[in-house]
């Protein structure tokens, strides 16, 4: 068809299975297709200067050629399609692009803290649609929305909307990432990078390692890498081995006897203070490095984990000047000298914890219960959280996240309450194991049951999108994935 406006009369491309109200506006003009009532065109004045960047020539839809090819970039990247045609991407399309950029909409039953409108109090009950205005962080319904400032009507009022116009920009200029994530697979340590989306390091190492992370020793960034038998310090850039911290056989016999760790074990975590390299392993509990003589570990708390027999040793935290370890149901604290301080019991053993604003935030091996206790608090009190916990990990800002078995994610905790909802990451099939944050992208380790596989999906917390169309919802297929970090470069 041709555009009903005289003075631009553009021939425009239907693809099929669309209509000219599919397409809305004309690609050329900008003006709607649709006719007046009573068979008068729509005499809408043509754009004169781009909506976005001022730039006089008009490519596209009240866009200069830049940023409409910014738009196309985002609205392909949701739709998973590398090749968008210009005619398909509407000013409906636009909108909508930045909304979920920005405002991230969701319905009643999506967000617990948002049970009314904060303007005109309707129940935004499921099904209801509203939206999070980003200037006064409240959520509104749909009535009170303006969708084309991307604020609540009380902050465009004040003006407060100019905020958003710089939250597009940046929108449309997606952000640099550096780093990434590492990960412990087979005998393996790899780096995948978040500004390439591949594996930007991958190392061998001499034993399977059990653990990683990112840790300052001696003032040199370094990988710390858990195996079998001590702790192996790598070289980020290439991996190559610049020290280790050993269990010594005379230490083992003297302390444990004939009894050596079988294959397959290792120090599950590894946490650098005070001088001190602490990590923790179900047979050989937790220990202790001094970070100038590594040769010289000793058991970190033995008296206490060998006094309950724990089978389960792990992980190890770091919160102020306290060191936090786990041992079954309990989770002992305790000074860098190892002098203990105190420990919390659980109703079941701790598959992961959080040491965070004077109270401790475990999750539950077996039912994926959260659970939290205050210094002053002999009992733990049970967090409402449907689905359950897979895992736990802090926020570069210091908040804790809660990641559930099939994406669902949770922020702000230690009050008792189960948060803010983050929405959920999608991770296709199989249940989240294990996750870490990194700026706004969490890596999420995902596996099926008695799946020897696992697959590592980066998750764009802010977009909610996974990153790298090639992985999708289904992500990267890296083997068995027995631990993962933040990794930072130039750190």
């Amino acid at each position: 068809m041709r555009c009903p406006h005289p003075d631009c009369n553009a021939d425009i491309h239907i693809p099929e299975g669309l209509t000219a109200d599919d397409i809305g506006v004309c690609p050329e003009c900008g003006r709607p297709l649709d006719l007046a009532p009573h068979g008068t065109q729509e005499q809408a004045a043509a754009p004169t200067v781009c909506e976005l960047c001022g730039a006089e020539r008009i490519h596209r839809q009240g866009l200069c050629a830049t940023c409409w090819a910014k738009v196309l970039q985002i609205a392909g990247a949701q739709t998973g399609s590398s090749s968008l045609s210009d005619s398909v991407i509407n000013r409906s399309t636009i909108i909508q692009t930045v909304i979920e950029q920005l405002t991230m909409p969701s319905n009643g039953e999506q967000h617990r803290a948002s049970s009314e409108c904060a303007i005109c109090g309707k129940v935004l009950g499921a099904g209801v649609i509203h939206y999070h205005c980003k200037c006064c962080d409240s959520y509104v319904c749909e009535e009170h929305f303006l969708t084309e400032k991307l604020v609540c009507v009380q902050c465009a009022e004040t003006g407060a909307g100019e905020q958003i116009a710089e939250a597009f920009e940046e929108a449309l200029e997606p952000p640099v990432r550096h780093g990434g994530f590492v990960v412990a697979v087979g005998k393996r340590v790899r780096a995948h990078s978040l500004e390439t989306l591949e594996i930007a390091h991958d190392f061998t190492v001499k034993h399977s390692p059990r653990s990683v992370c990112q840790a300052v020793v001696a003032g040199e960034t370094v990988i710390l890498a858990g195996w079998r038998l001590g702790v192996f310090v790598l070289a980020p850039e290439d991996g190559r081995p610049v020290g280790e911290f050993h269990v010594p056989a005379a230490a083992i016999k003297e302390v444990y006897g004939t009894h050596e760790p079988r294959a397959g074990t290792g120090f599950n975590c590894v946490a650098v203070h005070a001088d001190n390299v602490f990590a923790t392993h179900s047979e050989l509990g937790a220990w202790r490095w001094p970070i100038d003589t590594p040769t010289a570990g000793r058991p970190f708390l033995d008296d206490a984990i060998r006094n309950i027999a724990a089978r389960h040793v792990g992980p190890v935290r770091i919160e102020g000047s306290a060191v936090f370890v786990a041992a079954d149901r309990r989770v002992f604290s305790a000074d860098a000298s190892g002098q203990l301080r105190g420990a919390a019991e659980f109703p079941e053993d701790v598959l992961d914890f959080q040491a965070i604003g004077g109270q401790l935030i475990a999750v539950t091996c077996d039912s994926g219960r959260l659970l939290r206790v205050g210094q002053d608090e002999e009992k733990p009190t049970e967090v409402s959280v449907e689905g359950g916990v897979a895992a736990l990990t802090r926020l570069d800002d210091g908040q804790l996240l809660a990641i559930g078995p099939r994406g669902a994610l949770w922020r702000n905790l230690p009050d008792g309450t189960r948060g803010d909802d983050l929405g959920a990451a999608s991770v296709g099939s199989g249940e989240v194991v294990m996750a870490a944050a990194n700026g706004d992208v969490l890596g999420i380790v995902i596996r099926r049951t008695g799946d020897s596989k696992s697959r590592l999906v980066m998750w764009d917390m802010r977009h909610r999108r996974a990153l790298g169309a090639e992985g999708g919802a289904e992500g990267v297929s890296a083997g068995r994935i027995r631990d993962i970090a933040a990794w930072r470069q130039g750190t």
